[in-house]
């Protein structure tokens, strides 16, 4: 084997010019491929990231429903079913293992007024130090800061609303909702921070008070409409709601669900950005390996008269096969490592910058105004190893069939 891979080295510096135009090819196609997959992860990371932080948790516990809707019927659902009491639920949950944090949330439709105009909006009640994700990179504040615990009348709004309003860091907005009684309440806030929303709101959109707050102006006592639940494995969410489902949902009239159950149309949303995704990847691959094939047919079938040299020299078919397949896996290697290498080190300085979104519809699609490329390992070494297989493949078929000709027809065929 080292005389194949010594005299495969010697051709392969020998046609320097060919070996640098197909191991161009290959490389460009193992970057491209590395690019494409990182871009794709990217997205996909921060769409569930940023579910798992805004609304569902690691584990979400919910009021009992009735009948379930639609996915989208659901999640555009005014409200979820109070949960009148979650202090057993709590005292449950402290007692599992593997818990990171609880976090409870209200969920209220109310108007929203800075004394001359009124819009609807959703006014979320949170627990703000528990919160510490949504604050770094779901809704970071553009002015002003998030929410502390110490914001009795503090109110976290978002861009869209600020415009409207007309509303600065400081000023103060009417918040009216109706309470659990049927009665109408409203207390004033003062502006706290303001977010960047990744879409135009509908209404006021989404603004954030603290939860006991929150209880209060639709008094609600200490109901609240869910309870994320935050795990130290997120990869066990699926097995521990299995769990909860009989220790705690068959005691209590709650439903319990892992994140993927409960993200609904938006992990929708997330597993048709993936299809779209794989489908990119696959046309892209179609490409790449066209592109290697016809590249490696030339470079193979141009050599036809040394194959009929080297067999009126008395060289083996299975030994021509051996040294063109020798020769296509250390030029894939090469040509492949090195673009894994350089695609590695553009998704280390993407991901460390981001790709900035230029339209709001991109926002969307990003679930932020940047997106991160990712790049894991196995994603690495599965695209790498892909390209180095594509470029055997592609040379042993014509140096199969250039070593099945005749010495003499080998030796006629016009380069």
């Amino acid at each position: 084997m080292r005389g194949y891979i010594k005299l495969a080295l010697r051709n392969l510096l020998r046609y320097k010019r060919r070996t640098i135009l197909t191991g161009s090819g290959i490389f460009i196609g193992c970057l491209m491929l590395i690019l494409n997959q990182s871009y794709g992860a990217g997205i996909e990371r921060q769409l569930i990231f940023n579910m798992i932080a805004s609304d569902t948790g690691h584990i979400r516990v919910t009021g009992k429903t009735g009948p379930k809707g639609s996915d989208f019927e659901e999640v555009y659902a005014k409200s979820k079913p109070l949960i009148p009491n979650p202090a057993p639920i709590e005292a449950l949950l402290r007692r599992q293992s593997g818990i990171k944090t609880i976090n409870k949330q209200v969920q209220l439709t109310g108007m929203i007024s800075d004394g001359f105009k009124m819009k609807s909006g959703t006014i979320i009640g949170i627990e703000p130090e528990k919160e510490s994700d949504l604050w770094r990179h779901v809704i970071p504040a553009k002015t002003g800061r998030p929410l502390v615990p110490q914001d009795w009348d503090g109110i976290y709004i978002n861009r869209s609303a600020a415009k409207i309003f007309q509303t600065a860091v400081g000023e103060i907005l009417t918040l009216m909702v109706q309470t659990k009684d049927g009665a109408y309440n409203a207390l004033d806030f003062t502006v706290v921070g303001i977010f960047e929303d990744d879409v135009a709101a509908v209404g006021a959109g989404t603004m954030y008070i603290l939860l006991a707050t929150a209880q209060e102006l639709a008094n609600l006592g200490n109901g609240v409409n869910q309870i994320k639940i935050y795990l130290n494995d997120p990869g066990m969410a699926l097995q521990m709601t299995a769990g909860l489902s009989k220790t705690i949902a068959s005691s209590i009239n709650v439903d319990i669900q892992d994140w993927k159950t409960a993200g609904g149309f938006f992990y929708g949303t997330v597993l048709a950005s993936q299809i779209f995704g794989n489908i990119l990847c696959l046309v892209l691959f179609i490409v790449i390996a066209a592109s290697i094939v016809n590249t490696m047919l030339m470079a193979v079938y141009g050599r036809t008269r040394e194959i009929g040299t080297m067999m009126a020299m008395g060289t083996k078919r299975r030994q021509i096969l051996v040294l063109f397949t020798v020769e296509a896996l250390i030029l894939g290697t090469i040509a492949a490592g090195t673009g894994a290498l350089l695609g590695s080190v553009c998704v280390w300085l993407l991901n460390k910058t981001g790709i900035p979104a230029f339209t709001e519809s991109m926002k969307y699609a990003f679930g932020g105004d940047r997106v991160y490329p990712f790049l894991t390992l196995k994603s690495l070494l599965l695209s790498s190893a892909t390209i180095i297989l594509l470029t055997v493949l592609a040379a042993f078929y014509p140096s199969w069939s250039a070593a099945r000709l005749k010495p003499v027809e080998a030796l006629h065929h016009m380069n």
